[in-house]
């Protein structure tokens, strides 16, 4: 299982970042566990790797799990699908590969 996780967002940096506080707030409990990174905008590597994928991201961040309670792991993609919603967030794991949205998420 993944350590961190790579967001590309395809808002605004202001946007982006409003979500990701309601995130925060809605989901303490579970994120208390991780260190979130500050919002950055997109960079060329960022929108070249995710253009494959027909998503252009406006802005980056990232996740980090603090090495306890790695069952929360898994609920870190359908977290942010669904603060984000699917065609608005791009999520990678520690390999860089894309996480697909739960099934559930529209």
């Amino acid at each position: 299982m993944s350590t961190c996780f790579f967001f590309d967002s395809a808002l605004p940096l202001d946007q982006t970042k409003e979500l990701l506080s309601q995130a925060r707030e809605k989901y303490r409990d579970i994120l208390r566990y991780f260190w979130l990174s500050e919002v950055g905008e997109a960079r060329p590597p960022n929108i070249e790797d995710d253009a494959e994928y027909g998503f252009d991201p406006k802005c980056t961040f990232l996740i980090e799990w603090n090495k306890e309670r790695s069952e929360l792991l898994e609920l870190i993609p359908a977290i942010f699908y669904e603060a984000f919603g699917k065609d608005n967030i791009l999520i990678r794991d520690n390999n860089y590969d894309v996480v697909p949205p739960p099934k559930t998420i529209d």
